[in-house]
């Protein structure tokens, strides 16, 4: 998936968390955008290359390595459960989102990282090709998600 994709699921998977949650108008709002920056912190590794500090932090965590394992998911979901607070949850969220969704790639996820078997969440002929059509569907419905939500919430719109 791409950082646009992996920034708006999730943003929309805060923000779904944020309803199911019953969070104020306003903590919808900080949980998807939380959500959405921690959606792209498993490539931290792509992030650093755009500082040219990539090859460094590639170095030492390589590229859908550790950061897209169930350790890491692991470390986030005790982390926001240490911080307590809503936008932790919602970066939580968004964190483990980014992995899901690489899960539906053909690259898949190495969950079990240091062993390099590769998880998919898909059957093999409906793994979704980064940058393709499908991702681009993935990403207009979720923004019309994000969109309709964050507004219902704003607006006090009967829900």
């Amino acid at each position: 998936m791409t950082g646009k994709t992996h920034i708006i699921i999730g943003a929309a998977t805060a923000a779904a968390l944020a309803r199911y949650t019953n969070q104020p108008d306003m903590m919808v709002i900080g949980m998807a955008v939380s959500g959405g920056i921690a959606g792209l912190l498993p490539d931290i590794d792509v992030l650093a290359r755009k500082i040219c500090l990539g090859w460094l932090v590639r170095f030492i965590v390589g590229h859908r390595g550790i950061t897209h394992s169930l350790i890491a998911i692991a470390a986030v979901i005790v982390a926001a459960f240490t911080v307590d607070h809503p936008l932790a949850f919602g970066a939580a969220a968004g964190y483990v989102s980014h992995i899901a969704a690489d899960m539906m790639t053909k690259r898949g996820v190495p969950l079990l990282y240091p062993v390099n078997k590769k998880f998919h969440l898909l059957p093999r002929q409906l793994l979704i090709i980064t940058g393709g059509t499908y991702e681009t569907t993935i990403q207009v419905t979720l923004l019309f998600f994000i969109i309709f939500e964050t507004n219902l919430r704003i607006t006090n719109f009967p829900t």
